[in-house]
């Protein structure tokens, strides 16, 4: 839509040249005529943003689709037919289970990414926090006792990192090491026109699993300590915590 909230790449976050980033541009609302590129990918869900995560979704299959513009209320469509590279052999059906996993593991990478968003705002404003609060001393230790929470459940005891095709190494996987899990197990299903094999659904499976477990996790820690620390930070007539 032209009123999307685009996402806007900040240079100094990535380890590359600025002529590298390529964010989407808006839609322009100017009459005269426009063109819109569609990459033949289903959307990716809004906290999943580059340079970590890939620009779209999963490959649609072939098949028919309708293409919609609305103007000012007005709505126009236009069928619209994606076919078979003539050189690829496969099955509908084998593509069809590709596109299901693949938008099975970005549908819960979202969710997970969505949460280490709430992380890095909830720590943010704990820096805030712990600067208005100087002085008491026990509102810090609970401050600070909340970022190594969060930290744990981010980050982990050692970090991110994924191996292609590694499986979960432990029951408590932290959220960052999850999220790369997901994405990079996106890229292999689509890494050929091929079903899933037997190792990428076994991985995806136990990932989702894993998954499932740290996002309970961290919603625990949303309903148990955020709300303690906030029922503090109410006491001392400071700003409550708000991870959004």
């Amino acid at each position: 839509a032209s009123n999307d909230e685009l996402f806007h790449t900040k240079p100094e976050t990535v380890q590359f040249t600025a002529d590298w980033i390529d964010d989407s541009k808006p839609l322009l609302v100017e009459p005269g005529m426009h063109r819109f590129v569609w990459d033949l990918r289903a959307a990716l869900s809004q906290s999943m943003h580059p340079p970590h995560y890939p620009r779209a979704g999963a490959l649609v299959v072939p098949g028919s689709y309708t293409v919609k513009l609305t103007v000012n209320g007005d709505t126009k469509t236009q069928p619209l037919v994606i076919k078979m590279d003539p050189r690829i052999h496969v099955s509908e059906s084998a593509l069809q289970k590709q596109f299901a996993l693949a938008s099975q593991l970005n549908a819960r990478n979202g969710e997970v990414a969505a949460a280490i968003q709430q992380a890095n705002e909830l720590k943010t404003q704990i820096a805030t926090r712990t600067a208005n609060a100087a002085g008491n001393t026990r509102l810090l230790e609970w401050m600070t006792a909340l970022q190594k929470e969060i930290d744990a459940e981010v980050e982990g005891e050692e970090g991110g990192g994924f191996e292609l095709l590694s499986l979960p190494n432990k029951d408590l996987e932290p959220l960052h090491r999850t999220t790369d899990a997901l994405n990079s197990l996106a890229a292999i299903v689509e890494s050929a026109d091929v079903a899933p094999t037997e190792d990428a659904m076994t991985a995806a499976a136990q990932w989702e699993d894993a998954a499932t477990k740290a996002l309970a996790r961290w919603q625990e820690l949303l309903r148990q300590r955020l709300s303690q620390l906030n029922e503090q930070l109410r006491k001392e007539h400071l700003e409550l915590l708000n991870p959004h």
